[in-house]
């Protein structure tokens, strides 16, 4: 997902529609390309403003033909999709929002983190407990890739860490950065709850393609409530809706049995999740060559095609 840009600053014309919150910066390096992938709709007879305003509620970033006058409106995707050569699009992204000197010293997310001045994507320490300022979590940013600053909650390249973990685990959090985790329930909550934020969800098969999900609402609830899950507003993608559905309900684990089926599912399916009974989704069952059934129905059917997956959010 990494790729360094050259960014400059452009003026929006704001004749067409309401003054923007936001302004945007042009990448030049896309001029003249267009993205293969990603694209969440495509907007024809459009200006450039009514472009601008379009993602300013939307999205993380916009695509724009001005001879065509199209609009691409997109959420999270690789930049190394804008490959197709086609003239007159121009690709812009959010200005970065000024610094906060309180959240400079205390960041509560990866935004925190990048409009500081850090934009490289890696590993960082937020702060995100309200309560309890001085307590400091290590989590992987994305920086660099459309929409910039996501906190990652879940990623998994090998079966060097088990998922197969009881309540307060899945609670704390576990696994290694640099490899396959958890961020952990409580840590999700803290960021989401209460906020306005996005969830992007993706998995890469054996074959090297990358499928996705985005969901414009995500939140958990608090452990009192079981950590449930909340998603909603538009989605769109490839790997289809794997969530909505289970959307409300609390999270699972194999030594919990919070959902609504007459097993506990998640010990029938070895790990833990937001499962209804039993689930559309499940990005936490066992690695190859253990059997892990359905990570994202109807698109991904069996574990055993998966080499990535990955889960990450950031506010609007």
């Amino acid at each position: 997902m990494r790729i360094f840009c050259n960014l400059f600053l452009i003026a929006v014309s704001l004749q067409a529609v309401a003054a923007l919150s936001r302004r945007y910066l042009e990448d030049v390096n896309f001029e003249g390309k267009k993205s293969d992938g990603g694209s969440l709709v495509e907007y024809n007879d459009s200006s450039l403003a009514f472009c601008s305003a379009m993602c300013d509620v939307t999205c993380g970033c916009f695509g724009f033909n001005l001879r065509e006058k199209k609009c691409r409106i997109h959420h999270s995707f690789d930049q190394s999709n804008i490959t197709l050569a086609e003239a007159g699009w121009k690709h812009f992204f959010p200005e970065a929002l000024p610094v906060d000197k309180v959240n400079a010293s205390y960041p509560m997310d990866c935004r925190n983190i990048y409009v500081t001045g850090h934009t490289q994507s890696g590993v960082y320490k937020i702060h995100p407990f309200e309560n309890d300022k001085s307590r400091g979590v290590n989590v992987l940013c994305y920086m660099e890739n459309c929409g910039r600053w996501w906190t990652v909650i879940q990623k998994r390249i090998s079966g060097s860490v088990s998922f197969i973990r009881t309540w307060v685990e899945y609670q704390n959090g576990f696994g290694n950065l640099d490899d396959s985790f958890w961020i952990g329930n409580e840590v999700i909550h803290q960021l989401t709850w209460g906020r306005n934020c996005a969830l992007f969800v993706s998995i890469t098969l054996k074959d090297g393609s990358v499928l996705y999900q985005y969901y414009d609402q995500f939140s958990v609830s608090d452990e009192s409530d079981n950590y449930r899950l909340f998603v909603g507003g538009p989605t769109a993608g490839t790997l289809d809706d794997g969530l909505t559905v289970l959307s409300g309900m609390s999270f699972s684990t194999p030594d919990r049995d919070l959902d609504i089926h007459f097993q506990n599912c998640a010990d029938m399916y070895k790990g833990g999740w937001w499962f209804r009974k039993c689930m559309k989704s499940f990005l936490n069952g066992p690695w190859s060559p253990a059997y892990w059934a359905s990570p994202w129905r109807p698109v991904v059917m069996d574990g055993n095609d998966v080499t990535e997956t990955l889960m990450m959010i950031k506010p609007h």
